[in-house]
């Protein structure tokens, strides 16, 4: 890896850190130069805008949910896809813990703008949205779960119980997901059930 490829990771890794607890609004090339140890121009060579620089860490955040969230599950033998799919929730809560409980993609997705930038987090997202989608019809085929099922209302109400922990987490009315959270995805399992 060269000099100035090793200089962007660090940027990256250091401009993720930040906006993993304070959103990607918050990165600026100065305050990010000055956490890097480099001048405003040095950082700006890296990425030529802020809006540059919050894409290149959308996609730096989208490699490191595949390789906390994804990889492992795949990588792990299951004895049905419903454990697979309660390993990927597991996996995909632990991301946001790690990060204050934030999710920097609908933050960006969220935000008062329309570039760029939020059309790469809803770019995420949906892939993201398509892979469980996949994972529930996975399912429906293997006869886990009833055939006329829809996939993409199960991910639908299973998205919606991941918010609605998020935001009672924030609110302190859930302190655990085994409050919550995980009583209602078994009860959705078991409704997916012949």
């Amino acid at each position: 890896m060269s000099k100035a490829q090793t200089t962007r990771e660090a940027i990256l890794r250091e401009a993720f850190a930040q906006a993993s607890q304070f959103g990607l609004e918050s990165l600026t090339i100065g305050d990010l130069a000055q956490r890097c140890a480099l001048s405003k121009s040095g950082l700006f060579g890296h990425f030529r805008s802020r809006d540059n620089l919050q894409l290149a860490v959308l996609e730096y955040a989208a490699e490191v949910f595949r390789e906390r969230v994804i990889t492992p599950v795949r990588q792990e033998t299951h004895e049905n896809q419903a454990d697979k799919l309660r390993a990927l929730l597991r996996a995909w809560l632990a991301w946001n813990q790690d990060f204050s409980g934030r999710c920097m993609f609908l933050d960006a997705w969220t935000s008062p703008q329309n570039g760029a930038v939020q059309q790469g987090a809803r770019h995420f997202v949906h892939d993201w949205l398509t892979y469980l989608q996949r994972q529930i019809h996975q399912g429906i085929e293997q006869g886990a779960w009833r055939p006329e099922l829809d996939p993409w209302q199960a991910v639908y109400r299973l998205y919606s119980l991941y918010l609605g922990e998020q935001v009672f987490g924030d609110l302190g009315l859930s302190q655990h997901p085994d409050q919550r959270f995980w009583p209602e995805v078994e009860a959705l399992l078991a409704s997916w059930r012949h």
